[in-house]
């Protein structure tokens, strides 16, 4: 996901939303301060940030 901002505090959020259902909260990262990132819903989500893009990694996904 790519965004544009002029701000400095950027927070950045991933939710994930099942058809017919409710948004759910998976992790939160700082764009710009790497050291700050909320506690994943989920161990296997991993989250990467630069000041332009966010990209969510989920791992050991099964069909």
């Amino acid at each position: 996901c790519t965004y544009e901002t002029s701000s400095r505090g950027v927070t950045l959020y991933w939710y994930r939303q099942y058809h017919n259902g409710e948004p759910q909260y998976l992790m939160w990262k700082q764009a710009r301060d790497w050291s700050y990132t909320g506690t994943p819903a989920d161990r296997r989500f991993q989250m990467a940030t630069s000041e332009t893009s966010t990209e969510l990694t989920i791992t050991g996904v099964t069909l």
